[in-house]
């Protein structure tokens, strides 16, 4: 056999494999949901990582600003609904305490800084991993703190 030959069936197998792979449904049995092959998903929007990344840092941006000012509205766009927090001082905190706890001042910021991100998307881009180094200073109920968290 000549080269030629040899590829033309070594392609020929890649692409019967590949038909094989992507082969079609198994038959529907009575009455039963008819399911898609696991290898075809419905339309996903490509992944870009990079964007992804900036969105998140910007993300965290305007949570640093707006934490340093005070802003419970800001913070209330970025927090989500499940979140909570447990503080310093060991007290947990639902995402509606701890927004009342900014607009009353009891907490509250002097320094709050990220620094040493590392973001990690999920392959589906549908979630993150954000580890952080938090150095922050502040108030909370009358009492003074200063903390670096990594």
């Amino acid at each position: 056999m000549n080269m030629r030959n040899i590829f033309f069936t070594v392609m020929a197998l890649v692409i019967a494999s590949l038909f094989i792979a992507c082969g079609g449904a198994a038959p529907v049995a009575n009455n039963s949901v008819e399911r898609k092959p696991a290898n075809i998903t419905a339309a996903t929007p490509a992944v870009d990582p990079k964007a992804d990344e900036a969105e998140i840092k910007k993300l965290m941006d305007t949570a640093q600003a707006a934490l340093q000012k005070g802003d419970a509205d800001a913070m209330e766009k970025i927090y989500a609904d499940n979140y909570s927090i447990v503080n310093v001082d060991g007290t947990k905190q639902t995402k509606a305490e701890r927004l009342a706890s900014i607009r009353s001042g009891e907490v509250k910021y002097t320094a709050f800084a990220y620094s040493d991100a590392n973001i990690v998307i999920t392959p589906d881009g549908n979630s993150a991993n954000v580890t952080v180094k938090l150095a922050m200073k502040g108030r909370s109920r009358e009492n003074l703190w200063m903390a670096t968290i990594t």
